[in-house]
């Protein structure tokens, strides 16, 4: 969570650094999908950084607010992400446009999220199950899945279109509809821990 100008800067950088950009006018004129990308990050930070640090310090800093809530909350609705302030942690990477739903919980640090990922606030119909989602840092997940779990480790990979029911401990990936929770096998040359 952003707490101050630091964190704010912090966090750009983290989000940045996973894309590879040109200069702002190249990417606009060849209409890049990662500048859109990294355009809507910044403005989530933004949001973020004005909502926990400076929205009670006065009339410009609510206009502030209001100002930068709205382009992210466009730029949400023109591109399918909604991804909620205060909820994703630094490093984030959208590997592409498309719906991402992300209104709730703690995302940890270095994740990846693809489009059609949806992390559902309830579910049931007679007797809605509340979901208070908390999600370790280096996790990747694929197209489609759709996460119905509380807690999720460090270090898991959620296979394309995966329904995930259960907790998912560190060091797992969850495959399948429903997802099937298997221990990660590790390459000879590949450590976990420092993977991004």
């Amino acid at each position: 969570m952003i707490q101050s100008k630091e964190d704010f800067k912090r966090y750009v950088a983290a989000d940045r650094e996973k894309y590879h950009l040109h200069s702002r006018l190249h990417d606009i004129i060849y209409h890049y999908e990662e500048y859109y990308i990294v355009k809507f990050l910044y403005l989530l930070r933004k949001v973020e950084y004005l909502q926990n640090c400076e929205l009670g310090s006065g009339l410009w800093a609510k206009l502030k607010f209001l100002y930068y809530t709205y382009r992210y909350t466009k730029m949400s609705n023109r591109y399918g992400l909604y991804i909620a302030p205060n909820v994703c942690g630094p490093g984030l990477y959208i590997a592409h446009l498309g719906l991402i739903r992300a209104n709730h919980g703690k995302i940890g640090a270095n994740c990846t999220l693809r489009p059609g990922v949806i992390f559902a606030a309830n579910y049931g119909v007679n007797n809605p199950k509340q979901i208070h989602l908390n999600v370790g840092d280096n996790v990747e997940f694929s197209l489609g899945c759709k996460i119905l779990c509380d807690n999720i480790g460090d270090n898991v990979i959620v296979g394309p279109n995966a329904v995930v029911l259960q907790d998912i401990p560190a060091n797992h990936k969850a495959i399948g509809n429903p997802a099937v929770i298997s221990p990660r096998k590790r390459r000879a040359n590949e450590n976990i821990s420092d993977k991004q």
